[in-house]
């Protein structure tokens, strides 16, 4: 939240996000912040440069396979550096930049399931990686 104070732009365009949305008390909290793509998209962008993890869960390698022109033995053990795939400068234009918009592409709010493509791992991947994003900031 230390974004909010001092990027005061940001700031108001959060709270006129807030203010202009209707209550629908019948909806779970989850549901109802989802209309709020602004919030949804910096909320994305903290946690694009700030992680809960740098990594990730431990993986196991269940065959031998070729990546990247690596072999990957049976049995092997890797992590996914979260943090990097964050700031790896080619998926993200002025990485250290702290930018909401980013995550606003033609008023549709980034793909946090990873149904296109992946570009930051934060809980794992599906619908349920999404209701994640809310969860640890209520």
């Amino acid at each position: 939240m230390a974004y909010l104070v001092k990027y005061h732009v940001i700031e108001e365009k959060l709270y006129e996000e807030i203010v202009r949305a209707e209550e629908n008390y019948n909806k779970s909290i989850i549901k109802g912040l989802m209309k709020f793509s602004y919030l949804k998209a910096m909320i994305l962008e903290s946690l694009r440069r700030h992680p809960p993890s740098n990594f990730l869960l431990a993986h196991r390698v269940i065959e031998e396979m070729e990546l990247n022109g690596y072999t990957l033995q049976k049995s092997a053990i890797f992590f996914f550096m979260a943090r990097e795939m964050g700031l790896d400068p080619n998926v993200w234009e002025n990485l250290m930049e702290f930018k909401p918009e980013r995550f606003l592409l033609d008023h549709e709010t980034f793909d946090i399931t990873r149904s296109r493509e992946i570009k930051m791992i934060l809980f794992g991947v599906g619908e349920y990686a999404r209701d994640m994003i809310y969860l640890c900031f209520i």
